[in-house]
C-alpha cells in the first residue's frame, strides 16, 4: 500500500472500489470501503507501519480495518437500514 494517487495501480483499485460499491448498492448489500478507511490511515505512518510487506497488516492495519467494518455496521443499524450483511 502506497499512498501514491498516481500511480496506475491506485487508479486500478479505486475503479474496483467503485464497481463494488455500485454492485453492493444494486444488492442492497453494506460495502466496507477499506480503501478509503486505509487511504485516511495512511496521511501519516510510513505505509510499512501499517502493512509489513505493504500488503498484509500488522496489528494496527487490521484495528483499522476492523474499526471501518464496524463503523459501517453501526451506521446501519443506527439509521436503521434494512441491508444484508453477507460474508463471501
Amino acid at each position: 500500500m502506497e499512498k501514491d494517487q498516481s500511480d496506475p495501480h491506485w487508479a486500478k483499485i479505486n475503479t474496483y472500489a467503485e464497481a463494488l460499491r455500485q454492485v453492493s448498492n444494486q444488492n442492497n448489500l453494506i460495502f466496507d470501503d477499506l480503501h478509503t478507511a486505509i487511504d485516511d490511515a495512511m496521511e501519516h505512518p510510513d505505509p510499512t507501519q501499517l502493512f509489513w510487506d505493504r500488503v498484509r497488516p500488522h496489528n494496527a492495519g487490521q484495528v483499522i480495518i476492523t474499526l471501518a467494518q464496524l463503523l459501517r455496521l453501526d451506521h446501519h443499524s443506527l439509521s436503521g437500514s434494512s441491508m444484508r450483511f453477507e460474508l463471501f
